[in-house]
């Protein structure tokens, strides 16, 4: 059995030399280790990942005060390198046993000098930060034990707000990555801002707009006034009367915003921290190309790399994932309707994906592993006042492209 400094040796080590164990370590804080050198080449990774900057033994220890033979001690540790989700639970255990007993000793020492009351400590336990549990296997059968009403609730999906989408793609699993893509003015990011403003307690993650752009598209959506005439204020009294009850509506919709230009690390990093904090139900980023990756030698390859991790973040933290990406020029074309091949940069794209909308004069399910794909008749698109709508509700005019198939893969 290795030994705590053995254990945050190798951490460390996958660290620096694999990205996922580099994603890993980076839902941890420094407190998970206990030596100077460990802790100072972990604050030196951060700050990296704050810099966008490249993670590598040479670029930490460029800028790390620790000596190069430690660095050298590390790389002796690969022989756990799949290990490391074990390490670090392991790791972080014995960081949480450490504050429990720090708070015991502070509680026996205040007691004894009668500073402090019995009911204050529990507090202070209570307010300890939870650590991650191990995750353990369990038999399918397992599942017998679950009414199939309940295994099959509508509670694991949030409806978009759109009933004639939600008919189609059945609504968004709550552990899925949905791509929203379109040509330039078609209304992916309308769409998208939509949902998350329907749900509720949503963030968006903008690398094109400012927030003040993204809140103005919220008045026009809310208010039913053209954005132009809003940003240009060209407004009668009645509808600055209608700005004003837009602002109501959009105090409730708890709503997050981030338009800082996030390296990838960094996004994973923030994140997970907002669902944490704000217990976020969906979250939207706009858009998948804008992001800047140092994983990865081209283009492509970065774009798999992220689209897998997203995949992966929305299934560790059972909160869906709204990914906006940008099509083809070949797609621009005004007789033809986008198709998978057509998304920008990989086919890691529509791999990846759960499901996928494309925006073309409404709406286009280009993919849906739990519901039908083909157009949508009975949503509309308002760029003035950047709002998609329902034409009508009716379950019986979707149209497919050639079938519809439930639970299509």
């Amino acid at each position: 059995m290795l030994k705590k400094e053995e254990v945050e040796k190798a951490v460390l080590s996958n660290a620096l030399t694999e990205n996922e164990s580099l994603f890993q370590l980076l839902n941890y804080d420094e407190d998970i280790f206990t030596t100077i050198n460990n802790k100072k080449i972990f604050r030196a990774i951060q700050d990296l990942v704050n810099s966008n900057s490249i993670i590598s033994v040479n670029t930490v220890m460029a800028v790390c005060d620790v000596k190069q033979e430690y660095f050298i001690e590390l790389v002796t540790y690969q022989a756990y390198k799949f290990e490391q989700e074990q390490l670090l639970k392991d790791l972080s255990k014995l960081a949480y046993e450490r504050q429990i007993l720090k708070v015991a000793k502070d509680l026996f020492l205040s007691v004894k000098h009668g500073e402090k009351d019995f009911d204050k400590f529990l507090d202070e336990v209570s307010n300890l930060p939870e650590r991650q549990e191990i995750i353990k296997s369990i038999d399918i059968a397992e599942l017998n034990n679950i009414n199939i009403d309940e295994l099959c609730s509508q509670d694991n999906y949030l409806k978009t707000g759109f009933e004639s989408l939600d008919n189609a793609i059945i609504g968004i699993f709550n552990t899925h990555l949905i791509v929203v893509a379109a040509p330039p003015g078609e209304g992916k990011t309308t769409v998208s801002l939509n949902i998350a403003s329907n749900i509720h307690n949503g963030l968006f993650i903008s690398y094109e707009m400012a927030k003040q752009e993204i809140y103005i598209k919220l008045l026009a959506r809310y208010s039913g006034i053209d954005s132009m005439k809003i940003e240009r204020l060209k407004l009668t009294d009645a509808e600055r009367k209608k700005i004003n009850d837009a602002k109501e509506i959009i105090k409730g919709l708890k709503l997050s915003v981030i338009d800082e230009p996030l390296g990838f690390n960094q996004l994973i990093s923030r994140m997970r921290k907002e669902v944490k904090l704000k217990k976020i139900n969906v979250i939207v980023i706009d858009y998948l190309q804008l992001i800047f990756s140092a994983s990865g030698t081209n283009q492509n390859e970065r774009i798999e790399n992220m689209t897998r991790i997203l995949k992966l973040f929305a299934m560790q933290e059972r909160v869906p994932i709204i990914l906006i990406s940008q099509l083809t020029k070949d797609s621009y074309k005004e007789d033809k309707d986008p198709t998978m091949s057509d998304l920008r940069g990989s086919g890691a794209i529509a791999q990846n994906a759960n499901t996928i909308i494309f925006c073309k004069d409404g709406l286009i399910i280009g993919k849906a592993r739990k519901g039908r794909i083909g157009r949508i008749n009975d949503i509309g698109f308002n760029r003035e006042t950047s709002e998609f709508y329902e034409k009508k509700l009716d379950q019986n005019s979707f149209n497919s492209y050639e079938k519809t198939n439930y639970f299509h893969n």
